[in-house]
């Protein structure tokens, strides 16, 4: 909706979340920030805005304090995360409580599967994702797995892991993930993801920590998913579309250094989809 949060960051972040301006591009890693000038007080003044819509428990509302929009989480997280890289002050209590609302709501998500965008399946969630690959560090599983004592377990139907991807990227930015649950999802979730952007999320959270062959193939099939075009929904539950996920795929890409991509042909497949179809998504 338009005024709404979500709007309001697009005007700061350039519209690519997930992958911003990549840093590998713009010589700053926190490239999704720009750099015109005037644009620090505009990130700062963003930054203000953003907490004074977080609830108690972390999450970030569109209007007001909190809400229960797992996606809008993981991106304004984002944004936090990138803003506070490029040397942005960003208050640590309220960064700290919007990473575990993450992992909190990561540790109570239901399956998904089927790349359905609009219903989903109750199962597993992410904490029983941890140990499910027996290669797994067991020392960092014991240590990071699961979820945040003393918040609440949230509510709502599962889409088709937009919002999970979306949060493992964010974690293992901050070196928050577990390295047995993104393997897990990459090994048996990987075509349950609905979207090219959640795929590529999870190649680039493998690859942020080190798991190249996995990342790579997450990559692969995230660009097979974009040759298939969009599922026919009239609306997605990431605010998202094939433009979209494409410019985001390329700045992720930029970012991993994935060999899966050939960022020009990816470019040039962005304009050509721009042709297409002009609409934009708020």
């Amino acid at each position: 909706p338009r005024g709404c949060l979500k709007d309001d960051l697009m005007g700061v972040l350039g519209g690519h979340p997930g992958g911003g301006q990549s840093g590998s591009q713009s010589g700053n890693r926190g490239g999704s920030q720009g750099g015109g000038a005037g644009t620090g007080p505009r990130i700062q003044a963003a930054i203000t805005d953003l907490i004074g819509k977080q609830g108690a428990e972390g999450g970030f509302g569109l209007w007001g304090p909190g809400g229960d929009d797992f996606w809008l989480d993981a991106y304004v997280t984002d944004f936090l995360t990138r803003a506070r890289e490029a040397g942005h002050a960003v208050p640590e209590v309220a960064f700290q409580l919007a990473l575990d609302n993450l992992r909190n709501r990561l540790a109570y998500a239901g399956d998904f599967g089927g790349g359905d965008a609009s219903t989903g399946v109750e199962g597993a969630g992410y904490g029983d994702a941890a140990g499910a690959d027996e290669g797994a560090d067991a020392d960092a599983d014991a240590g990071e797995g699961g979820f945040i004592t003393g918040l609440p377990a949230p509510a709502g139907p599962r889409a088709g892991g937009e919002d999970v991807a979306y949060a493992i990227y964010v974690l293992a930015r901050n070196a928050r993930a577990v390295i047995g649950d993104l393997r897990y999802y990459a090994e048996v979730k990987l075509e349950a993801f609905a979207t090219p952007l959640a795929r590529a999320q999870l190649g680039a959270a493998l690859a942020l920590y080190g798991d190249r062959p996995r990342a790579e193939r997450a990559f692969a099939s995230a660009l097979a998913r974009l040759d298939r075009g969009e599922s026919g929904a009239s609306w997605r539950t990431d605010y998202g579309s094939d433009l979209r996920d494409a410019a985001a795929m390329l700045a992720l890409a930029a970012e991993t250094g994935t060999q899966a991509v050939d960022l020009n042909a990816l470019a040039k497949r962005i304009d050509h989809l721009g042709a297409l179809d002009g609409r934009l998504s708020t």
